[in-house]
């Protein structure tokens, strides 16, 4: 059943040009349709998982991201309360979804045993953290 549906702007990534889609938000799914002058195939589905992040860009105006475990989505809104509506609707749905038993980042989470390391800090000045994106990734490095 859908919980928030519309039209967005969608970034290709094969080439980095904005094509106007139709999305449909379920309670566990992201749904993602072609144009009807492209044609009507299979939508894209996205799984809506508590790993699924947002983030707003700046790429374009009123957009925003959303990086899945092997994926991720740009979108973009007519304007800042679309946008505002689509996040709050995400929001929402991601905390009460399920893992997906096919993320094989998730499941090598639960199967490694955690590493502790202990840092000590030689100076007085609080330490700078750098989160750097790669992909789907996140790297910490203390600067």
């Amino acid at each position: 059943m859908p919980v928030h549906s519309g039209s967005l702007l969608s970034l290709d990534s094969s080439n980095l040009k904005w094509a106007r889609k139709y999305l449909v938000l379920t309670e566990d799914c992201l749904y993602i349709h072609g144009h009807r002058r492209v044609g009507f195939h299979a939508p894209q589905k996205f799984i809506l998982t508590p790993n699924v992040m947002i983030f707003s860009t700046t790429l374009k105006e009123h957009s925003f991201e959303l990086v899945f475990f092997s994926d991720s989505i740009h979108l973009c809104a007519a304007s800042e309360e679309e946008k505002g509506e689509w996040i709050h609707a995400l929001e929402q749905l991601i905390p009460r979804s399920i893992y997906d038993k096919g993320d094989e980042l998730q499941a090598a989470c639960f199967e490694r045993d955690v590493d502790f390391s202990t840092v000590v800090l030689q100076s007085e000045r609080s330490p700078g953290i750098l989160l750097e994106r790669r992909g789907n990734w996140a790297i910490v490095s203390i600067v």
